[in-house]
């Protein structure tokens, strides 16, 4: 629900009478929708000066979150439709094609997580969740359960396409971490591994005894410095296609492409040249060991989380020091518990992304986390909820590859021409249920951003000021959260989408009765049961100084829907269940600001007999 401030109109006839719409269910894209009568309602508000509507419905990652690809770590915003990106599926992950991208200018963003996990996203964006018994979903943060955590790592067991053997990985992971590969022309460079304390010396001079040319102990230290032969490190180098001026970078762009067991290798020179196991605590003490690496922010820390996230392993809280250098421990626990999440600080604004992809999930990065999580959904073919029949003829088989934009777009060439007389837009039920699925509810406010109209989700209020202006040349509608000092009238308006399968009129009527019943307003408007009614509900209330018994008015109405529930050549969801035929069209509230009369009518097109 949303309080959405208010609207302020100001006008040039004093005696105005203003048309207040309702427009809902017009359910685009499908078979039974009515175009005629969705242009034609259009057309009636574009015509009319006074005219103003709702959209009554039916009708995500921040933009700092990257996603792991072939090449490192990318921006979702900056994605490649070449990239693939690491999915999850059956407890391992694996690469995946991108099948869609979603990108929303100005979402409302949360921030959550414990000690050791930190997210931001939209509240509706949906993570991969485990229970106690091993059965896996996808739910919004606030739909976890406390038996539930959010997994966060896999290992993965595909091979890449590079070519490199275990040594040779693992002599790349010492080179760029306790080694050293100095340039000494522009062709020419000498490569050399230290130690210190000599830990692991001999466990190098074992493993690259073939490369190795000296060695020597560095003068009153700890320290042995191994030198190796550079003419077969350039081999490497050429070999794989990296640079010894920029290995580091190079190294980046291509270690997620390297063989399983070389990247394992590769991890595990980098573990035991910049990682160490923390050592026992009174608070740890009955722990197992913790693994933990320590680096500056760069090109070394980006590839040992590439390493550290493909190989599976949990990587836990970022800690950096007053020198720049960054200690990130290695996680036993896979799932970041419910019971540790909390939310943290306040809703803020904006850009957020999202992506589809096969396995319905991928591997991101949001700020120092790195974690699996949910992707975008729509009825997509393979959905057991997919009927192709219900579909506009007009269709193609490529648009059902991005359902949810191309609706946005069928919208949007509809209804901008009367954009600027939208009073709010409402999220239908079919919206809702699709969008929260998994996390596509950036595209109802991408909607609500091209339109320029206010988000009012799934109900909400706002006060409409009608302000006489006799030298305005037309109509001109503000969205403010201050009211004007001085205005004709208020009118204190509450839309919500509607609720309940009532199929007979005394049910649908009801239902509007209880939104009457349940809120304080002038005008109550509702759509969802496809259906138009119009009626005035009283209540008895005494004057300011209770002397007199008066009554108060609200007027309430049901818009009509703009999907016919018996349309020729196809069977829709109406027929099946055996519903009455829908009210096409929608209900309009007249309003008078200078008499303060409220008039809540129904319409009926193609009345009667025309004759010749």
């Amino acid at each position: 629900m949303e309080a959405s401030g208010c609207r302020i109109i100001e006008y040039p006839d004093k005696n105005a009478e203003f048309s207040i719409y309702d427009v809902a269910d017009q359910h685009l894209l499908n078979r039974g929708s009515s175009m005629s009568h969705i242009l034609k309602d259009r057309d009636r508000i574009a015509e009319d000066d006074y005219a103003l509507w709702f959209e009554g419905g039916d009708y995500c990652l921040p933009e700092s979150a990257e996603v792991l690809t072939k090449r490192g770590f990318v921006k979702g915003i900056d994605l490649a439709s070449t990239d693939m990106v690491l999915g999850y599926e059956h407890g391992k992950t694996r690469w995946v094609k991108v099948n869609n991208k979603f990108i929303i200018k100005n979402a409302e963003l949360i921030s959550f997580g414990s000690y050791s996990f930190a997210a931001t996203c939209t509240e509706n964006h949906r993570w991969l969740c485990r229970s106690g018994r091993g059965k896996e979903s996808y739910c919004t943060l606030n739909e976890i359960n406390t038996g539930q955590g959010i997994v966060v790592s896999a290992p993965c067991v595909e091979d890449g396409d590079i070519n490199i053997t275990p040594t040779e990985a693992s002599l790349l992971g010492w080179l760029i971490t306790d080694g050293c590969v100095r340039t000494l022309s522009k062709n020419s460079f000498n490569a050399g591994i230290a130690q210190s304390p000599r830990k692991y010396l001999d466990v190098i001079k074992k493993e690259f005894k073939e490369l190795i040319t000296g060695e020597y102990s560095v003068a009153n230290s700890d320290c042995s410095q191994i030198n190796l032969a550079a003419k077969k490190v350039r081999e490497l180098f050429d070999k794989i296609g990296i640079c010894h001026e920029t290995i580091k970078d190079d190294l980046l762009k291509i270690v997620a492409r390297f063989p399983q067991q070389s990247r394992k290798a590769m991890l595990d020179s980098m573990l035991k040249a910049d990682g160490w196991a923390e050592q026992a605590t009174i608070k740890n003490y009955l722990r197992k060991p913790r693994l933990r690496f320590s680096q500056k922010r760069g090109a070394v820390l980006d590839i040992f989380c590439v390493l550290a996230t493909m190989e599976g392993l949990r990587l836990g809280k970022f800690i950096e020091a007053k020198n720049g250098v960054v200690t990130v421990g290695i996680s036993h626990s896979k799932l970041a518990r419910k019971q540790s999440l909390r939310k943290k600080g306040e809703t803020t604004q904006g850009v957020a992304w999202c992506i589809k992809t096969e396995t319905g999930n991928f591997v991101c990065r949001i700020g120092d986390q790195i974690t699996i999580t949910g992707n975008c959904d729509f009825i997509y073919p393979g959905d057991k909820r997919f009927d192709a029949q219900s579909f506009d003829p007009d269709v193609s088989v490529n648009d059902l590859a991005e359902l949810a934009n191309l609706a946005l777009i069928h919208y949007c060439a509809i209804y901008l021409p009367i954009a600027h007389k939208c009073l709010g837009i409402l999220l239908g039920n079919h919206e809702q249920k699709a969008l929260t699925h998994k996390s596509q509810m950036f595209i109802h406010s991408a909607l609500c951003d091209k339109m320029n109209a206010p988000n009012m989700r799934y109900s909400g209020f706002t006060d409409l000021y009608f302000v006489h202006k006799p030298n305005r040349r037309k109509v001109n509608l503000c969205i403010s959260y201050t009211p004007p000092e001085k205005f004709t009238a208020k009118l204190r308006v509450f839309i919500h989408h509607g609720m309940g399968a009532a199929n007979t009129a005394g049910g649908k009527i009801n239902k509007l009765k209880s939104l009457v019943d349940m809120v304080d307003a002038d005008l109550v408007m509702m759509s969802h049961v496809h259906e138009q009614f119009a009626k005035a509900f009283l209540k008895l209330q005494p004057n300011h100084n209770c002397t007199e018994i008066g009554q108060k008015v609200t007027m309430g109405l049901i818009t009509g829907s703009y999907l016919k529930t018996y349309a020729e050549g196809f069977t829709g969801y109406g027929e099946i269940a055996g519903y009455s035929p829908t009210t096409l069209g929608a209900t309009r509230a007249r309003y008078k600001p200078s008499e303060m009369t409220l008039i809540v009518e129904n319409r009926g097109d193609n009345v009667g007999v025309k004759g010749v």
